[in-house]
């Protein structure tokens, strides 16, 4: 039986909501070495003191998914400002 919860106000049932199985999607390679192993690193912005008002700058790590087998970062994991500045230092 499902359980009524409430989303903005309205009483909706957890049955009405799609639950995607993983069969349903695609598994996801690396265009580089077409291995399907990722793990997650992380990428490090140094934001300027003068931008934050603080005494410092700041280190703000942005976490990413990379090839485990060459290193390459799998671009859909980042931002969109973050693919900016990457295209932007190649």
């Amino acid at each position: 039986m499902a359980k009524d919860f409430t989303i903005n106000g309205q009483n909706t049932q957890a049955a009405h909501m799609v639950q995607p199985k993983l069969s349903d999607g695609k598994l996801q390679i690396c265009d580089k070495c077409k291995s399907p192993r990722f793990e997650e690193q992380f990428l490090l912005i140094k934001i300027s003191k003068l931008l934050t008002g603080q005494s410092k700058d700041a280190l703000t790590p942005i976490p990413v998914i990379v090839c485990a087998s060459c290193g390459e970062i799998y671009k859909d994991s980042l931002p969109t400002d973050v693919q900016t500045m990457l295209n932007k230092d190649n």
